[in-house]
């Protein structure tokens, strides 16, 4: 298969405000995912300025020519466990609620109950994402031989070992049943761009006094989890350009307007 083109929020908000040309999306399979769908559908954007979102979602759903409609825990799950289903009503009704996000009424939109899909749909996973901000806010402070040390080092071990427990967890929750993930699992090649940046960033928020991550930073580190080895990313957002365009391992997955 060719490879994808994983597409960030942002870049279908781009689209209306003219910023992103519509061109270049014939040119190679630009892929819609769970959590772009999942992203405007709990939007605030919907109280600000209800038209952009539906031209974001019409933008999202009329210029892809991929989708993927599992969310980034079940996507990485197969990975590991091709035989793992997921949780299929969830795919279903992010579907639905794409097309209904689609052909919005902005004049009778409910906004209270716009916002209701995170918890109807998604508790688990928006727990897991509230339980890793909170963590992260606590961490404690290091010595500056500390900071040297965990800049030196390198970590992606250990950030492997803490991703893998977050997928263990989601697929209990989603199975009932327990895994365990191999630290040599080939799936892991899969995931190179999303263990590269979620390792930066934890050593920043380890070395820098003041540093923070937000819900939708942590939102925005796992939708790279959709970017398989052959695959590139395209966002807007400095920051994860940044780390990417500077790290020599990932750079490559940024994808190049043209």
């Amino acid at each position: 298969m060719e490879a994808l083109v994983i597409c960030d929020t942002n870049i279908f908000y781009g689209i209306n405000r003219g910023d992103v040309s519509v061109e270049q999306f014939k040119r190679r399979i630009f892929t819609l995912t769970h959590f772009v769908v999942f992203e405007l559908g709990t939007s605030h954007t919907v109280h600000r300025n209800c038209l952009d979102l539906v031209k974001a979602a019409k933008a999202a759903k009329e210029s892809s020519r991929h989708f993927i409609l599992e969310n980034p825990f079940d996507f990485s799950l197969k990975r590991f466990f091709p035989e793992y289903e997921g949780n299929q009503t969830k795919m279903e009704e992010m579907t639905k609620k794409l097309d209904e996000l689609v052909s919005l009424d902005c004049n009778r939109v409910d906004k209270i109950k716009a916002h209701q899909l995170l918890e109807k749909l998604e508790k688990p996973m928006s727990d897991m994402f509230t339980n890793i901000h909170s963590n992260r806010q606590g961490q404690k402070k290091l010595s500056k031989q500390e900071r040297k040390e965990v800049m030196n080092s390198n970590a992606i071990g250990i950030f492997k070992a803490i991703v893998a427990e977050q997928l263990e967890h989601h697929y209990q929750i989603n199975t009932g049943e327990q895994i365990k993930i191999s630290h040599n699992h080939s799936g892991w090649d899969q995931l190179e761009l999303l263990l590269h940046v979620y390792t930066d960033c934890e050593k920043l928020l380890r070395t820098e006094p003041g540093r923070k991550y937000t819900i939708n930073d942590w939102f925005d580190i796992w939708m790279m989890a959709y970017v398989g080895s052959k695959d590139k990313y395209y966002t807007k957002e400095n920051k994860w350009i940044k780390i990417i365009a500077t790290n020599p391992t990932i750079s490559k997955y940024l994808y190049e307007e043209f």
